[in-house]
């Protein structure tokens, strides 16, 4: 684990990255319906669809949701 911590540090946000990220909170199919053909070589995409998969893992229970959505602070709710 120490290897890797050391191994990592720089690292950049890649393709890969962000779909191993989607592939382990279990949201690819879910995205890809809310977001449509993603890019995921587009850097300026990337925040957006980060902050959409994190939501998504959280939407299962509306309070938790909402608690995830005001912690992104990107949209107003209750």
């Amino acid at each position: 684990m120490n290897l890797l911590v050391r191994s990592s540090r720089g690292l950049r946000w890649t393709p890969q990255l962000l779909q191993l990220l989607l592939e382990e909170l279990y949201v690819e199919e879910e995205i890809a319906s809310l977001l449509g053909s993603i890019n995921t070589d587009d850097e300026h995409t990337i925040p957006q669809i980060v902050a959409v998969a994190i939501a998504l893992r959280h939407s299962w229970r509306m309070d938790d949701f909402y608690r995830i959505v005001r912690r992104l602070n990107i949209v107003r709710v209750r």
